[in-house]
């Protein structure tokens, strides 16, 4: 008899869509708790305490709870003095399967993220709010990420420049947005 995981991991299509099996077969593990938190800490490239509480809508107590426990798991790593990320391949496969499996969930907390990183007026948050705003709505984030590089290129700001140039090609490799916005974010480069 065939282990059920390894039936998956031979059926799959694609690399990513391996990751996906493993990934979510490594989320069926966890309680239901900590697998939406773990969803939810995949949408925005950082988390910290409040993050999670932004995106999933629950009290400051409860999300530095989830905090703890999310960043003991390996598939956690520290970004810097922001807070934690989820490792790329992790992220990557939540992400992908909300793409294909789950956009309004994606909508959602991309509109919850948006929210809490579009108050910060650095640029760091600043580039993580318009990430979100081009997931639920593209042409608002389109003619945002126009502006935003306009400023950046003005004030010799290239990091930020950079990472929202790197933010928003990754949501083309996840098929968020299409050929029209990908050559417009190319042209701004």
């Amino acid at each position: 008899m065939t282990d059920p995981i390894v039936s998956l991991l031979e059926s799959a299509a694609s690399e990513s869509e391996k990751t996906w099996f493993i990934t979510d077969a490594l989320l069926a593990t966890l309680s239901e708790d900590l697998r939406t938190a773990t969803t939810a800490a995949a949408v925005p490239h950082w988390f910290d305490a409040s993050v999670l509480a932004s995106i999933l809508q629950i009290d400051s107590d409860r999300a530095a709870s989830i905090y703890q426990q999310l960043t003991a798991f390996p598939f956690a790593e520290a970004f810097g003095t922001l807070g934690y990320a989820l490792h790329d391949l992790t992220r990557q496969a939540i992400l992908g399967h909300l793409v294909a499996s789950e956009p309004t969930i994606l909508d959602s907390y991309s509109r919850r993220a948006y929210e809490h990183f579009s108050i910060p007026a650095d640029s760091q948050n600043r580039v993580e709010a318009i990430y979100h705003l081009m997931i639920f709505d593209k042409a608002a984030g389109l003619k945002t990420f126009i502006i935003q590089m306009k400023d950046y290129r003005r004030t010799a700001n290239f990091s930020a420049a950079d990472n929202m140039i790197r933010n928003s090609l990754e949501l083309v490799k996840l098929h968020v947005l299409g050929d029209a916005e990908e050559a417009e974010i190319e042209r701004n480069q």
